[in-house]
């Protein structure tokens, strides 16, 4: 168990610079982010190499007994959460200078807040499928928290990331279990009190918002507020106060859900996002799990590639071109806030991929013009070589054929010639000799075979008893 020394001790941030080493095997490489509890930095381990993200608990003055409890409740409650959609907790403890830090998984990608926001500024919302792919993943989630006794307490789009998986889909992640709510410690009433009231007034439970007891119930009603949120683009109650958040909706109905969305919904979903938003905890889903049944319906799993989502990494490069000009003059391009060439950036001219309006080839050089002259002259040359070479092995074939073909002369002696004499009368024809009578064959005399010993040889086998009757050897 890791011993944590409670007092005064108020941790320097601004010390923390890039090299400096965290709890004596964290390096500091850059400040993700600061709030007014801590800052979060990008660290690498020492041994290991591997990329961490620190955060690094500021003690408020006041009572530091009770942030350094809180503290470690988060601590120990989000380790023991080994959902894949929940944020990793690594390692915790306290660094020589008194600081306490916590080690946890380090994501890419971009909270569900500036996501919403970026398609609000297209003039975009989330559609129904991808509200789906997001309250699956939130609720699976909440589901294992609730089973250990742990309520979140500020579901929002602020607490769920999207992270980047290179080469896979989006993944859903549920951060922030800062002031989540122990069983365990509520029971001591160390660090939750009657009439306390922590968490986000826009998301809040009627319950939560009048410092009154919750349970998971109440993160089920946060989980609705930001359904109806990603669908309609606002919360149910914008445009409040946040004192008057806190208090107005607590028996007023939020507005229809089907009257100000702006995608297409269906009923199923519309039907689970108001029962999620009932004012009484008792007309809510019982649990995680019951409420995303109810959404998920007959939709079968809803996965991170229905979810599409322009997650800014940093391996994404960020591209702004000015625009065109009716010159043809090429824009100006910057990358990553350096200016780049734009005549580097276009594709080589071939037969094949023509540029409309790309300017002429030069012209050809009188060398260029002889070189293709000769070239042209010789090719000329090896064909009619080419042509005379056929017509002389034609003429040799033909000629070879012609001598295989005897000559006739004068000299050579005639056959003889049989004379005939045009006085002598023509002879009669010569009479048909008449054919012999032709006599009766005779029947061949019938011969009988030979005897079947006859044609084995003249030894005999043996006699011996049980022998064939048929047999010629049987004796």
């Amino acid at each position: 168990m890791a011993t944590l020394v409670s007092g005064p001790v108020q941790a320097n941030l601004d010390a923390l610079t890039p090299g400096t080493l965290v709890g004596g095997k964290y390096k500091i490489i850059k400040q993700i982010g600061r709030g007014g509890f801590g800052a979060v930095f990008r660290c690498q381990h020492i041994g290991t190499g591997q990329d961490v993200a620190v955060k690094v608990l500021a003690l408020p003055g006041g009572d530091n007994d009770v942030v350094f409890q809180r503290f470690f409740l988060e601590a120990r409650s989000t380790a023991g959460l080994g959902h894949p959609n929940t944020l990793r907790v690594f390692d915790f403890g306290q660094d020589a200078s008194g600081a306490c830090f916590l080690v946890m998984e380090l994501l890419d990608g971009r909270t569900l807040a500036d996501e919403l926001r970026e398609r609000l500024r297209r003039g975009e919302v989330f559609t129904e499928m991808e509200a789906l792919a997001i309250a699956d993943a939130v609720l699976r989630s909440l589901a294992e928290a609730h089973e250990k006794g742990l309520i979140h307490r500020d579901v929002k789009p602020h607490n769920i990331f999207l992270h980047e998986v290179h080469g896979d889909d989006p993944t859903v992640k549920v951060l922030d279990f800062g002031i989540a709510h122990s069983a365990e410690l509520a029971a001591q009433n160390a660090l939750t009190h009657t009439g306390q009231v922590l968490g986000t007034p826009s998301y809040m439970s009627p319950e939560q918002a009048q410092g009154m007891a919750i349970d998971r119930r109440s993160d089920l009603y946060s989980v609705g507020v930001v359904l109806y949120e990603l669908v309609t683009g606002t919360t149910p109650f914008a445009g409040n106060t946040p004192v008057s958040t806190l208090y107005q909706h607590v028996n007023e109905p939020p507005p229809p859900l089907r009257d100000r969305a702006r995608v297409l919904l269906s009923e199923p979903f519309i039907a689970a996002v108001e029962r999620a938003l009932a004012k009484r905890p008792q007309d809510r889903f019982a649990d995680a799990s019951s409420m995303r049944q109810a959404l998920m319906g007959k939709r079968g799993h809803v996965s991170g590639s229905q979810l599409v989502v322009r997650v800014s990494s940093s391996a994404i490069p960020a591209v702004t071109v000015d625009a065109l000009t009716l010159d043809g003059a090429m824009p100006r391009i910057t990358v990553n806030g350096e200016t780049v060439d734009a005549a580097s950036l276009q594709p080589k001219t071939t037969r094949r991929n023509t540029i409309v309006g790309a300017p002429p080839p030069p012209a050809l050089t009188p060398q260029d013009l002889a070189k293709l002259a000769i070239r042209r002259q010789l090719l000329m040359l090896g064909a009619i070589a080419v042509i005379l070479l056929s017509l002389a092995a034609i003429a040799a074939i033909y000629t070879q054929r012609m001598q295989v073909i005897p000559e006739t002369t004068a000299n050579d002696p005639l056959p003889p010639v049989a004379e005939v004499n045009p006085a002598a009368p023509p002879s009669p024809p010569a009479p048909k000799p008449t054919p012999a009578p032709v006599p009766e064959a005779t029947p061949a005399p019938v011969i009988p075979p030979p005897p079947m010993f006859d044609v084995h040889p003249a030894k005999a086998k043996a006699k011996r008893k049980g022998c064939d009757p048929f047999d010629p050897y049987c004796r």
